[in-house]
C-alpha cells in the first residue's frame, strides 16, 4: 500500500505546531515528508506487509493564541447564522 496524507497542522500567525507524530499500522517500510506549493506538510508512506486493515493516526500538540478582542464584535459576526449568505 502506498499513501499520502496532509495530516500535520500548519504554523500560522495564531497557531504553532509544537509536536506531531504519524503512527502507521502495519508499520511503513518507507516514509518521507515534503512541503507542497502552499506550505502544507505532505506525508508519504509505503506498507509492504500484507494487511486487511490500515490504521493511520495523527497526533499533534498545537499552541493557539486567542483571537483579537474585537475580532467578533462586528455586526456580521453577531448576526444569526440563518441570515448568513
Amino acid at each position: 500500500s502506498y499513501g499520502r496524507g496532509f495530516l500535520t497542522p500548519r504554523d500560522s500567525t495564531r497557531q504553532r505546531c509544537l509536536f506531531h507524530e504519524l503512527i502507521i499500522d502495519p508499520e511503513a517500510v518507507d516514509s518521507s515528508t515534503s512541503r507542497d506549493a502552499y506550505g502544507n506538510t505532505s506525508s508519504y508512506f509505503q506498507v509492504a506487509e500484507r494487511h486487511r486493515a490500515l490504521s493511520i493516526t495523527s497526533r499533534s500538540i498545537v499552541e493557539v493564541d486567542p483571537p483579537e478582542r474585537d475580532l467578533y464584535d462586528g455586526p456580521s459576526a453577531r448576526a444569526p447564522w440563518e441570515i448568513a449568505r
